[in-house]
């Protein structure tokens, strides 16, 4: 980054959560900050809240954006910069609906369907097309900005963990338990049957797992009810998709298992 800096004048730094991450990680054990960089961009990935503390103790002079986008018609929406639970669709390009599974809009505080519909791009048209990933529809109180809202983006649905009922939950309620863990520095969560995880995970050099498996198993079986089942799968990094995506957790049970 320095180089680019240097060389280019470059200042601003555009990359994945993930990425900015273990990046923010790494400068912190080292000591490190960067306070040349006055715009971070975060994209393409689910961006969980506990990054905005990170990115303000490496880059602090950096103004923090977020962005919510797909390959198929670019940026959807941006991170409000006087209210970040929300954000802000590009209403100017495209419309956005939140469907719940009637194929109905949701209500404030519902989840659902992310369904776009792409006014710009007039060569390839998508009208209501299910992006495959969830949030919720908002009413933002900035006053600012005039456009619609989302909140609570939750990614792709391939990323909900399904309970012994079928029912489905979002693993943000279970990331901190992961992200805490002095043992490890990177996850991902795989749920290949009902009541049936497998976790991926690195350790750090020199951790024992047997307080972070048993803090894990306890956290699951809390949740998903005492049959839960939790292997532990240890590698030098967690794979990431051909695109170059970190998934947290994916879901392979089909929609059709109960």
């Amino acid at each position: 980054i320095q180089n680019q800096h240097i060389q280019f004048g470059a200042d601003s730094l555009i990359s994945y959560p993930t990425n900015l991450e273990r990046l923010c990680l790494f400068a912190i054990e080292n000591g490190l900050t960067v306070p040349f960089i006055k715009r971070v961009t975060a994209m393409s990935e689910t961006y969980d809240a506990h990054m905005d503390a990170l990115l303000k103790q490496v880059f602090p002079n950096a103004v923090a954006v977020v962005t919510y986008s797909s390959v198929e018609c670019g940026t959807i929406a941006i991170r409000c910069p006087y209210n970040p639970d929300n954000y802000h669709v590009m209403a100017h390009k495209l419309g956005v609906e939140i469907l719940n599974e009637q194929e109905q809009p949701c209500a404030l505080g519902e989840l659902g369907q992310v369904v776009v519909t792409d006014y710009f791009n007039q060569h390839s048209s998508l009208i209501r097309y299910a992006l495959g990933d969830l949030a919720e529809p908002a009413q933002c109180d900035c006053g600012k900005i005039p456009f619609p809202a989302i909140t609570r983006i939750a990614g792709k649905m391939r990323g909900l963990l399904r309970r012994a009922d079928g029912s489905q939950m979002l693993f943000t309620s279970l990331s901190s338990s992961f992200r805490d863990s002095p043992e490890i520095s990177q996850f991902q969560v795989v749920q290949t049957q009902l009541q049936v995880f497998t976790v991926n995970a690195v350790l750090k050099i020199q951790q024992k797992t047997e307080a972070f498996e048993a803090r894990i198993i306890a956290r699951f079986q809390k949740e998903f009810g005492d049959d839960a089942q939790v292997s532990f799968n240890y590698m030098d990094s967690v794979p990431r998709s051909p695109g170059g995506k970190y998934f947290a957790a994916i879901c392979v049970i089909p929609e059709t298992v109960v």
